[in-house]
């Protein structure tokens, strides 16, 4: 009835049998989806998952001591926009040599990465809606995005707009809920048209 110790083990070996995972905990049921297929994928072979909410470490303390006090034989930094870099500048004794990827929509060139390209994706859906007639189409997103920052769904939508002569409409959310989107599609509504069409800044 033997059980090796996973410690002791990991300090032998050098090897953990943990892919970190570091992704903002902020609720969202895409970041759910993503946490609960990594985990599917991981159930399939001999490693564990590690979560870490980096992002909020990254805030508060300005530092990558606690993101990398579990040790791991890799991390996947997922939709993680500061992470990469910071990762990147760590003293190698701190870091070691654990690789590390970024993944989803926010990554850093400093580090290996599998990008989403939110530019292509938003251009393919403003085709699909101009090819389906609809020219009126406005803008859904959270209303605490600036639209005086640059942000690549909302850049690729003003130039499809523009590309199709027509002005951009933006309806502002003041969060993700369902009962605060209503709220502020109610609110444009109620002093302005109804758009043909919405392309929404996420699935929330």
């Amino acid at each position: 009835g033997y059980v090796p110790n996973a410690a002791a083990k990991a300090l032998l070996t050098g090897r953990t049998q943990l892919v970190g995972l570091w992704m903002c905990l902020g609720y969202s049921r895409y970041r759910a989806h993503v946490l609960d297929r990594m985990s599917a994928v991981l159930a399939e072979t001999d490693y564990a998952i590690a979560v870490t909410d980096v992002e909020e470490d990254l805030f508060w303390r300005h530092s990558m001591a606690r993101a990398l006090r579990i040790g791991v034989d890799g991390i996947i930094a997922f939709d993680t926009p500061t992470a990469g870099d910071a990762f990147a500048r760590t003293d190698k004794n701190q870091a070691g040599t654990t690789p590390l990827v970024g993944m989803g929509a926010f990554w850093s060139k400093a580090t290996s990465y599998v990008g989403v390209d939110l530019g292509t994706g938003l251009e393919a859906a403003m085709r699909h809606l101009f090819e389906g007639g609809h020219r009126d189409v406005a803008y859904f997103y959270p209303g605490e995005r600036q639209l005086n920052v640059p942000e690549a769904r909302r850049d690729a939508y003003v130039a499809a707009m523009a590309g199709a002569g027509r002005e951009p409409s933006f309806i502002p959310t003041s969060g993700l809920t369902v009962a605060e989107a209503t709220r502020g599609l109610r609110d444009y509504l109620a002093e302005r048209s109804v758009p043909r069409a919405l392309f929404c800044f996420n699935d929330e």
